[in-house]
């Protein structure tokens, strides 16, 4: 009988230890998907004149419409780091969201332009800092009608400057330094020019080959493209920095192993959070902020990335 007991009390103690994890896990999984960490990354080269040293980048990526909350906490956060310069390196909206925002709008079942959270959003931070946007994969529901949908026109009278396949100076004293904006490849999938090339990674390369073209390369260059997987042509060009997302930091994270899928490049990405970097060429991954067709992250915390410039 005592043995009993002291097997009922074992089992007892177990069930109750499974449930605490279990709990424990829901609540660590909750805040996590409810916070958003801001990541600093200190960039230093000797292309980095005295006029920009100190100089700070705000990275957006991977938004995909996220919640009212998750837009309030965005907001607060860029209004309190003030950056010098704000990037949003693809996905602001969510094809699947934007769609039914689009249906209900052309039906007259809602008088909100698609997007309208995102642009609310812009809306209180475009006084912080200049705003420079591509497209990723999800802003191919935009190419339908590239030149009169709604969302960039409302963008662009809010004056975010749209980047894809171009590029800008961005001057500060008496120096300047390079932003070049690629769009994502499957984003040119109606294009006269793209449209009848394949391979993604062809379509990046002209594209580079295209925003690199005459552009000072004695001035420190930052690209911005959506897609990390082409590390290793982004370094085949004249760009020192290379912000990008889309990979969503592999979903689901293994805490010291990394994260476990991400989109074109499967399981266990090689490039899903963080920098890399060969020679003088750096690429940093933001995990952004919001979620697609996978609703929940693990071990993977939203985040804003600011960069600070440097001189060497």
């Amino acid at each position: 009988m005592k043995k009993q007991k002291e097997h009922k009390h074992m089992g007892k103690r177990i069930v109750l230890g499974a449930m605490f994890l279990i709990l424990a896990a829901v609540c660590i999984t909750i805040y996590q998907n409810t916070t958003i960490v801001v990541s600093n990354y200190l960039v230093e080269s000797e292309k980095i004149t005295s006029d920009f040293d100190g100089y700070q980048i705000l990275q957006l990526t991977d938004l995909h419409s996220t919640t009212q909350s998750m837009v309030e906490k965005t907001v607060a956060i860029v209004n309190e780091q003030k950056p010098d310069l704000i990037v949003i390196t693809g996905d602001l909206i969510d094809s699947t969201v934007y769609n039914k925002e689009l249906q209900a709008y052309n039906a007259g079942e809602s008088g909100e332009i698609p997007g309208t959270r995102m642009l609310q959003m812009l809306e209180q931070i475009k006084e912080v800092a200049p705003i420079y946007f591509i497209y990723g994969n999800h802003e191919m529901m935009l190419l339908d009608d590239p030149q009169n949908n709604s969302f960039k026109v409302a963008l662009e009278e809010m004056g975010v400057q749209i980047l894809n396949i171009n590029n800008a100076t961005i001057t500060k004293g008496n120096t300047s330094i390079n932003l070049l904006g690629i769009q994502d490849p499957a984003t040119l999938y109606k294009d006269t020019t793209y449209a009848y090339v394949d391979s993604t990674e062809s379509r990046v390369k002209m594209m580079l080959n295209e925003v690199t073209d005459g552009v000072d390369t004695h001035n420190f260059t930052i690209l911005l493209s959506h897609r990390p997987e082409y590390f290793e042509v982004y370094q085949e060009y004249d760009i020192d920095l290379a912000l990008t997302g889309h990979a969503h930091g592999g979903e689901f994270r293994i805490p010291f192993i990394g994260g476990i899928y991400a989109p074109n490049q499967g399981y266990f990405p090689t490039y899903d959070k963080g920098v890399y970097e060969s020679d003088n060429f750096k690429m940093i991954v933001g995990v952004g902020i919001g979620n697609s067709k996978i609703p929940v992250r693990i071990f993977n915390t939203p985040e804003i990335v600011v960069v600070t410039l440097k001189t060497k």
